[in-house]
């Protein structure tokens, strides 16, 4: 699994059942074949035990989930009824996801499209909950113009309405990850 605590993490962006009742929590999840199909399985391991232990501490919570490498493919919207309520659920809905292993890692254009596309209102995103997008990267991203790291990571905390974790695998680059994350405090590598 990548080399984090995965309890200290969901500590970290807040007791969903006392702090934060309610949140909505997006995956942005790297399948560029720099992660590597160990590295791969080891992204989906540590979402099934993210998502579980919030499932353990009860609370409102709504999960969306995209893959990406060289194009973004959205899995699983605020919306989809299925996986919301059911641990089995969404481990099952994981479990059928192919490993892009693509040639190459659009991180910014990914988190673009999560922060301008899954967290709207008619994707199933909710007023008035938190809002948090947790990126799973090696950290090598290869987007250009508008859509590099740097630029989109500093929009969405100018933007302020959303909480950036940043969750390194492998050998994830550490300045690459302070650029998606919210702040230096968000990101675990």
């Amino acid at each position: 699994t990548p080399h984090v605590d995965v309890q200290n993490i969901h500590d970290h962006v807040g007791d969903c059942s006392i702090e934060h009742p309610s949140a909505d929590i997006f995956f942005v999840l790297d399948g560029s074949y720099s992660t590597k199909r160990a590295g791969w399985e080891s992204i989906i391991e540590f979402v099934q035990r993210f998502v579980k232990i919030n499932f353990e501490h009860g609370g409102d919570m709504n999960y969306g989930l995209l893959q990406y490498s060289d194009f973004v493919e959205p899995i699983l919207s605020f919306a989809d009824k299925e996986g919301q309520r059911e641990i089995a659920e969404f481990i099952e809905i994981l479990s059928q996801i192919k490993y892009h292993s693509g040639f190459s890692t659009l991180t910014g254009t990914a988190m673009r499209y999560a922060a301008e596309t899954e967290f709207m209102s008619e994707r199933g995103a909710r007023e008035n909950v938190r809002k948090i997008m947790i990126v799973v990267t090696d950290g090598r991203a290869k987007d250009i113009g508008d859509n590099k790291v740097k630029i989109v990571g500093e929009s969405l905390r100018a933007a302020g309405d959303l909480t950036v974790v940043a969750v390194g695998v492998n050998k994830a680059v550490e300045s690459e990850l302070v650029e998606i994350a919210s702040s230096p405090d968000f990101v675990h590598n």
